[in-house]
Parts: structure tokens; C-alpha cells; sequence
């Protein structure tokens, strides 16, 4: 029989998940990554809720709304347990704006969801082991400081709207997130003759992954190289630290972004599809 567990907090979603999520840890990195920093923080997180559909004791499909962004995860194509994610937040009339999931997965709970996508955005998941050494750009990487918050943010936001971001962030929004990473020595910079001209971040990390992504050049900055030479740098230093492989997204169709990180090492894999549901806000 087919049931659903629901948890409030990170730590009591882990407990009975970290295992399962961990046999897929690249595929499953968003859930997972995103539920160990919550538990880090050790704060109460209002706006999440994590669900588990279960059969007979064992984990069939796992899933996390966050805001109006769901994120589903299943280590094999499960029919019945997708379907019973779907008809559950529609029947509890859930906000459901984006779905995130293997493509397998996106199309099962398309098809038993009740509303129709507005889009659907082709997604590839990639893996680094092994940095190539490439030729590198003029300028150098440093660790962004506080002292460039606000541009940080303007260009968080700017990066949302280039990748058509459904949950693009308000100005107080991004300025928070970015002084958090920066805190966290998670952003990185480009500096060509003291100027910052592009950024990266690690946006997730789970027990052996680093995801890579904020991939950012300044407008005025761009084909010169610069986005190529700072993910090949912020990669090799998370290879450095310990991380057995580097992650990140980039959207199929986005030709130019797959060959950068394809040069760089990056082999693509898994397929996912990025549902979204109603309009964007910007």
C-alpha cells in the first residue's frame, strides 16, 4: 500500500532520506543539498515541505516544495508514486509554480497533474572529475568580498532573467542570498585590471559533489573568455578541497554553455525538465 510521509524540518527529512537520496547523489543533488543546508542552519523552515511516498516501508519517490519551486526525486521511473505526488498537491491546492525532475519523472506528473505547463525547459546535468587545463583568460579569480554585495545582486538578478529564472529574485532577496555565500567563500570572482568582470558560485554541496553555478559575465565583458576561465578555476580548487566531482545544469538548448563546459571537462548526463505553471514575474 501506497503512503505518504511529510516532514517540516530538514533534519527529521534526512534521517529518513539522506540514504536513499545518497545511492543517485548527482542526480538527487538539489533535494539533497539544498535539505543539508537547511539543516545546518537549524532553523524552522516555513515555507518547505518535505514528502516521502512510501510502500511497504521502502522510499518509492521523494519530493521538496520549497516556496512554489518542487523538486522531485525518484531512484527509478515509479509510475504510481509520481502519480500520488501529483494528485497530492493538487487536491490539498498546493502552489505548484515550477517542477524540476528527470525527465522521465516530469512527464509522469505532467501527464496526472491537472493543470497544463506554460513551458517546459530541457535541462542536462553534467560531471566533472578531471579539470582539462585550457588556456586562461587575462586577469585572475579571487574569492568575492563584501564590498561588491549590491553588484553581486544586481547580477543574480540579471543571471535569473538570462536563464528565464520562474523565481527571479527582488533586489533585498538577492542582496541576502549573495552576502550568505560570500560569507560561505562560495562566490568567486574575475578580476581583469582590478575590475570585476564575471562570477561564479558553488550553489549546493553534498557529501561528495560541488555544484557549480551563477554563471555570470558582464554584458560588455562577454566572449572573451572569462566565464570558461573562472569555472575552470572554481572547479579545480572544489576538486582540490576534497570534492570527488564537480556538478551543474545548463539548458539544452543552450549550445554555447555546452561546449564551455564540455572544454573545460564537464561530461553531460542525465536529462531533467524544468515544468513551469502560470506566468513569470518578470
Amino acid at each position: 500500500m501506497i503512503y505518504l510521509d511529510h516532514y517540516t524540518t530538514a533534519a527529521s527529512f534526512l534521517a529518513e532520506t539522506e540514504t536513499y537520496l545518497c545511492q543517485r547523489e548527482l542526480e538527487n543533488n538539489m533535494i539533497l543539498g539544498f535539505s543539508k543546508a537547511f539543516a545546518a542552519e537549524e532553523v524552522l523552515q516555513e515555507s518547505v515541505l518535505w514528502t516521502n511516498v512510501c510502500e511497504n516501508g521502502q522510499i518509492q519517490a521523494t519530493a521538496m516544495l520549497q516556496g512554489t519551486k518542487l523538486m522531485i526525486a525518484t531512484n527509478e521511473n515509479q509510475a504510481e508514486a509520481i502519480n500520488t505526488l501529483a494528485h497530492f498537491y493538487a487536491k490539498n491546492q498546493l502552489d505548484v509554480v515550477t517542477v524540476i525532475a528527470e525527465k522521465a519523472c516530469s512527464e509522469l506528473f505532467e501527464n496526472h497533474y491537472p493543470e497544463t505547463p506554460t513551458e517546459r525547459i530541457g535541462l542536462l546535468l553534467h560531471q566533472l572529475i578531471t579539470v582539462n587545463p585550457l588556456h586562461i583568460a587575462a586577469g585572475q579569480w579571487e574569492y568575492a568580498d563584501m564590498a561588491e554585495i549590491d553588484l553581486l545582486a544586481d547580477w543574480l538578478i540579471a543571471f535569473q532573467t538570462d536563464i528565464h529564472d520562474a523565481h527571479t529574485s527582488t533586489k533585498e532577496e538577492a542582496v541576502l542570498y549573495m552576502k550568505k555565500k560570500v560569507a560561505e567563500k562560495a562566490i568567486c570572482k574575475w578580476l581583469v585590471a582590478g575590475e570585476m568582470v564575471s562570477i561564479a558560485g558553488i550553489v549546493r554541496k553534498t557529501p561528495h559533489i560541488a555544484m557549480v553555478g551563477l554563471v555570470y559575465t558582464s554584458p560588455n565583458m562577454r566572449g572573451k573568455g572569462y566565464a570558461t576561465s573562472i569555472v575552470q578555476a572554481l572547479s579545480e580548487k572544489m576538486l582540490q578541497q576534497g570534492f570527488v566531482y564537480c556538478g551543474l545544469f545548463t539548458e539544452m538548448e543552450n549550445a554555447v554553455s555546452n561546449y564551455i563546459y564540455q572544454k573545460i571537462g564537464y561530461v553531460a548526463g542525465a536529462e531533467f525538465r524544468e515544468l513551469v505553471y502560470g506566468s513569470r514575474r518578470f
